[in-house]
């Protein structure tokens, strides 16, 4: 006869369960191969040492480059950038989305996108200075809610 998991035992799984659905929706953004990384692992349950023996990887290598994704996507960066893209101007979205979606590096973006290099630090620093006014009104009304 087979016990019955306690409420305590559940909690985990659902916050795991929670967690990867997270993970696996805010890789919309990411290029196909990351996103398909991430959902072969937060949806499918292969783990990353699978993975890399199927690629001739190591495993070490996979795990690394599983949780570098996981701490991009979890990111206030990222997760400001998911949230405000629909609302900018086109150049500007498609610099966010290069940079701090995709993990770009400007150079990359500037090749990829056809612009000059200084276009895209111009549109990375105004993301920049946006992503930071928006986290000083945060901090200022929770200094101001104590």
């Amino acid at each position: 006869m087979r016990a019955e998991p306690s409420k305590a035992n559940k909690r985990p799984l659902l916050n795991r369960r929670s967690i990867a659905e997270k993970v696996v929706m805010r890789a919309e953004f990411l290029d196909s191969a990351d996103r398909a990384l991430l959902q072969a692992v937060f949806d499918r349950g292969i783990t990353a040492a699978e993975i890399a023996r199927a690629i001739g990887e190591r495993p070490e290598t996979m795990r690394r480059r599983v949780q570098r994704l996981v701490e991009r996507l979890g990111s206030s960066p990222y997760q400001f950038v998911m949230r405000q893209l629909k609302d900018w101007p086109p150049m500007q979205r498609k610099v966010g989305e290069s940079v701090f979606l995709r993990g770009l590096s400007q150079r990359e973006a500037s090749q990829q996108l056809g612009m000059p290099i200084h276009g895209v630090r111009r549109e990375v620093e105004r993301i920049q200075s946006i992503y930071d006014n928006h986290q000083q009104q945060q901090n200022a009304l929770w200094n101001d809610n104590k």
